[in-house]
């Protein structure tokens, strides 16, 4: 229950019991894409039927807008339909750029998992080295030939 005495929607209760992955992340996200692009299609179709004669037409223009396309053959001429324009169009950079950062974490852990840990650390500590470079994880203490002091270990 909140302070007001109602409880939250079902979807807040939810993310609040089980963490957050990404699969459940890109769900959300191409859901909430998909969702933005239908209703500004909706709303582009109500508030300019000189332009969008049909739904048909404005669902073509908003997945052109969201695909961030734009083959220009159907445009919304006042304001309010720009504005609808403009936020189908954030929504689809948006995705792509979920979509591109989730694919660069997957090459990055595929490449730390088949790199793996490293074998060694500072093993001379100085002022500005933090504490998880001090010492190794395989137990060797020897100097490393490259240590900059305050700077990052040696791989």
């Amino acid at each position: 229950m909140s302070a007001t005495g109602r409880q939250p929607p079902a979807v807040v209760r939810r993310l609040k019991h089980r963490p957050l992955t990404a699969r459940r992340a890109g769900v959300a996200i191409g859901l909430t894409t998909v969702a933005v692009t239908l209703a500004g299609a909706v709303l582009v179709w109500l508030l300019d039927r000189d332009e969008f004669a049909s739904l048909g037409v404005s669902l073509w223009w908003a997945v052109q807008t969201v695909t961030t396309v734009g083959y220009g053959d159907v445009t919304p001429r006042d304001t309010t339909g720009r504005l609808i324009g403009a936020v189908v169009m954030l929504a689809g950079i948006g995705f792509v750029t979920v979509v591109t950062a989730t694919i660069t974490a997957a090459f990055v852990e595929s490449a730390r998992r088949r790199i793996g840990p490293r074998t060694t650390r500072c093993s001379r500590p100085c002022a500005g080295c933090p504490p998880a470079w001090i010492g190794s994880r395989t137990g060797s203490t020897t100097a490393e030939p490259d240590h900059v002091p305050g700077g990052s270990p040696s791989p």
